[in-house]
C-alpha cells in the first residue's frame, strides 16, 4: 500500500468507508461549511460506491487516475483530492491512493458568452418539449437560474425560503445561507407556480418534486449546444454585475454570489479599451 499505483484490490473499501465520519468532521475544522463538508462526504461515498458494485470497470481498476476519466464529475474529484489530503495529514500515515493532479488548462472550466436569445431559446424548447406543469418549472427555473446566478444545488428552495413581504429569498451553498432580493418580474413567476397548488417551487407533472438531477437533465434537452450546462447561466449573471457600475465593487458582488474570495470573480471582470485608454491619460495629466 505504499506506492502510487496501487489498485483497488490492494485496500479495503470498508477500511476506506470507515474514515467518512472523521473526513467530514476534519473538512469542518479546517473550515470547510456544512453543506460541502456533507457533499464532498457523499462524492467520497458515490465513488466507493462504484468500485463495489462494479470491481471489473475500467472506471474502477483505474480510479487512480480520475482526472483522465471524462465520466468522473469536477466535484468527485473535488471530494476525492480532500479526501487523499484528509488520508495524508491522519495520525495512522495512510497509503498514498493516487497522486492528485492539476487539470490541464484546456479542460478547466471557464465562462463561456450566453445570450439573452440563448435563453429565450431555452425557455422556448421547454415549453415545446414538456407537458406544462413540467414547461412551466423548468421555463421560471431557468429564468430564475440566470436572473439570480445561484447555483443549481442552491436553487432547490422550498416555499418557506420566500418571504414575499421582502421580496427576497434564503439558499443555501458553500459559503452558508444567504439573502437574494426577488425582482418584481420573478416574484410574479414564483407567485405563478404556487397559485396553481405546487406542493414545491419545482414539480413535475404528476406532482413529484424535480431534484436538481432532473432539473439538470431537463434543461440539457432544452440546450441545442450539448456543451451548454445551468451552471453557465451562473456566469451568465455574475459577468453582467461584474461589468455594470455597481460590479466593480468585488465585496459587493461576493455577497451576492456566494463565494469567499475575490480571485474567484477574475474570470468575470473585463477592462475595455476605453478603461485602458482612461488610465494611461490619468497617470499622464
Amino acid at each position: 500500500m505504499q506506492t502510487t499505483d496501487t489498485t483497488h484490490e490492494e485496500f479495503s473499501i470498508a477500511d476506506l468507508r470507515s474514515q467518512l465520519n472523521s473526513f467530514e468532521t476534519w473538512l469542518r475544522q479546517t473550515g470547510s461549511t456544512p453543506v460541502t463538508a456533507r457533499i464532498y462526504r457523499k462524492g467520497v461515498e458515490r465513488w466507493l460506491g462504484e468500485i463495489e458494485d462494479d470491481p471489473d470497470s475500467p472506471q474502477a481498476i483505474q480510479w487512480l487516475q480520475w482526472t483522465a476519466s471524462p465520466s468522473v464529475k469536477r466535484s468527485t474529484g473535488y471530494a476525492l483530492r480532500s479526501f487523499q489530503a484528509f488520508l495524508d495529514s491522519s495520525s495512522a500515515g495512510a497509503a498514498q491512493l493516487w497522486t492528485p493532479r492539476r487539470l490541464p488548462p484546456a479542460s478547466r472550466p471557464r465562462p463561456r458568452d450566453v445570450s439573452d436569445s440563448m435563453i429565450r431559446d431555452l425557455c422556448f424548447a421547454a415549453k415545446r418539449l414538456f407537458g406544462k406543469e413540467t414547461g412551466f418549472t423548468v421555463r421560471i427555473w431557468i429564468r430564475w437560474l440566470a436572473e439570480s446566478g445561484v447555483r443549481r444545488s442552491e436553487s432547490q428552495i422550498g416555499w418557506e425560503d420566500i418571504d414575499w413581504k421582502r421580496m427576497s429569498v434564503i439558499v443555501n451553498g458553500k459559503t452558508g445561507s444567504r439573502e437574494l432580493p426577488l425582482g418584481r418580474k420573478c416574484l410574479r413567476r414564483f407567485l405563478f407556480l404556487k397559485r396553481r397548488a405546487q406542493s414545491t417551487p419545482w414539480t413535475g407533472g404528476r406532482g413529484q418534486k424535480l431534484a436538481g438531477g432532473s432539473l439538470y437533465n431537463l434543461f440539457k434537452k432544452c440546450a441545442t449546444e450539448k456543451s451548454l450546462r445551468p451552471h453557465h447561466l451562473r456566469h451568465f449573471c455574475l459577468t453582467r454585475l461584474c461589468r455594470s457600475s455597481l460590479g466593480k465593487n468585488p465585496l459587493l458582488v461576493l455577497s451576492v454570489a456566494g463565494v469567499s474570495e475575490v480571485s474567484t470573480l477574475r474570470h468575470y471582470y473585463t477592462v475595455s479599451l476605453d478603461e485602458k485608454r482612461e488610465l494611461l491619460e490619468g497617470q499622464n495629466r
